[in-house]
């Protein structure tokens, strides 16, 4: 059994050791990004839109817990849906999770600063001396 019987006339080089260029170093090439997106399109599977993401997150506010068990238990519910719900259930990230949560979906809350004294402007003079 020689090269024959596994490549046919597909014989091409006497090897690695006289062709180092052949040499695969670095292994099997990594899959790219857009390689990912074709297969999960051709699944079926639709790109998330921000408007269906925060109305997803706008209405587990008013959820139960029953209601967000329920999400949990289901084999239809994304992944990355289940992992947000499970976070809620983390007494250590909750607070966290919950603000993150809020502040995404109805934006964040500015903080005003008035630096007034008496309803009047304060006036800084710095002396140089000079």
């Amino acid at each position: 059994m020689g090269k024959e019987s596994n490549f046919g006339d597909k014989i091409n080089s006497e090897g690695f050791s006289k062709n180092p260029k052949n040499i695969n170093k670095t292994g099997v090439n990594r899959r790219s990004f857009a390689s990912i997106n074709l297969d999960l399109t051709a699944k079926g599977i639709k790109k998330l839109s921000k408007s269906d993401y925060m109305e997803t997150c706008s209405l587990i506010f008013n959820c139960t817990i029953e209601d967000l068990k329920e999400l949990t238990r289901d084999d239809d519910t994304p992944v990355y849906l289940k992992l947000m719900i499970q976070e809620f259930n983390n007494p250590n990230t909750r607070l966290k999770m919950m603000s993150d949560f809020r502040d995404y979906t109805f934006g964040k809350a500015q903080d005003k600063l008035d630096i007034t004294s008496k309803d009047e402007a304060i006036k800084i003079h710095i002396d140089l001396g000079n």
